[in-house]
């Protein structure tokens, strides 16, 4: 299990647990709440792999899973583009992209099919807020919007960006 996961602990609890990598603690309205699936894919997400997705990352390398002390560093750097990798050297960060970073890595606001994203201010349908949904298809004739399919339904929703938040990459 990842250093960070205890069984039985709820989200709440690590929130107060693990800081972020400036030190300061996660919101308490920060709550990982359930998990969807888009049109095109399952998600057969482990609790792990959820886990990875809504942490904020800075604790360990990304790529070898050193600690900031293992290394010997206040602070690890992050990916330029993404700003939610961190890594210990340049060597881990190269090796990184190469083995998949570069396929989910976006700039902020920057959204694909396929990305997973946290579903937030939704005040029409406020049972979705805290979702985690893989974006399917733009929804044509509005770029802004992406079309997700919730657990348990087949009709396709249209979400707009601004009701999106990235999440760190799955690698």
């Amino acid at each position: 299990l990842p250093y960070w996961f205890k069984p039985g602990e709820k989200p709440s609890q690590m929130n107060e647990r693990i800081p972020r990598s400036d030190g300061s603690s996660i919101p308490k309205g920060a709550v990982f709440t359930s998990f969807a699936s888009g049109p095109e894919r399952s998600s057969g997400f482990t609790k792990e792999v959820v886990g990875h997705l809504i942490t904020v990352g800075g604790e360990r390398c990304d790529c070898c899973q050193k600690t900031r002390e293992e290394v010997g560093r206040k602070l690890l750097d992050r990916c330029s583009r993404c700003a939610k990798a961190w890594y210990c050297s340049k060597e881990c960060q190269r090796e990184q992209w190469k083995a998949g970073h570069k396929k989910f890595c976006r700039s902020p606001g920057e959204y694909k099919p396929g990305d997973y994203v946290r579903l937030k201010d939704i005040e029409s349908k406020p049972e979705l807020n805290g979702m985690i949904v893989c974006l399917g298809d733009r929804m044509p004739h509005k770029e802004e919007r992406f079309g997700v399919t919730i657990p348990g339904g087949t009709k396709v929703i249209s979400i707009a960006t601004k009701k999106m938040e990235q999440l760190r990459p799955l690698k």
